[in-house]
């Protein structure tokens, strides 16, 4: 079981790496976490209700989340679970706290990613990322190969003639 996680701004176009995971990792069963990094407030109020917070997770459209759902069922012999979660902090040291009570054995990072800030408390988490420790996979989009003629190999083949 190989628990991935995937920085996300929840947008359709972050689902796209998925196909290529499982094409990926064939054998294996995966989970996969989609996070988005946001600043802890300083607030003490804001810090008493966080486990009550629900405005990050409006960011999350149903339609990101009915995708989810779909590519779970689409590929359900391979993908355990898709989960979105949002991270709250900005230190190394949390950051490998969540990993570390998440699991997470690797971080893709999709090649077309570009963080995108989805409030004025959403954090870069690249910093974060490279400081961490895990494995990253920079996943870059597997081009489709054209077919090979069946007649390819004529315009390679030699002659020999023997006079025997």
């Amino acid at each position: 079981m190989k628990n991935i996680l995937i920085p996300s701004d929840f947008s359709l176009q972050s689902l796209a790496c998925i196909e290529d995971l499982v094409h990926k990792f064939r054998s294996e069963q995966l989970n996969i976490v989609f996070v988005h990094v946001f600043l802890l407030s300083n607030s003490v109020v804001d810090l008493m209700l966080l486990s009550r917070r629900r405005k990050e997770y409006s960011y999350i459209s149903d339609e990101f989340w009915s995708n989810c759902k779909r590519l779970e069922s689409r590929y359900w012999q391979q993908i355990n679970s898709i989960k979105v979660d949002c991270f709250y902090g900005s230190t190394v040291a949390v950051f490998k706290n969540y990993l570390e009570s998440h699991k997470i054995d690797l971080i893709v990072y999709p090649q077309q990613y570009h963080f995108q800030q989805l409030s004025k408390e959403s954090f870069d988490p690249a910093k974060l990322i490279a400081k961490s420790g895990k494995e990253v996979l920079i996943l870059q989009k597997e081009k489709k190969q054209k077919p090979i003629s069946p007649y390819a190999w004529v315009k390679n083949m030699t002659y020999q003639w023997s006079l025997n």
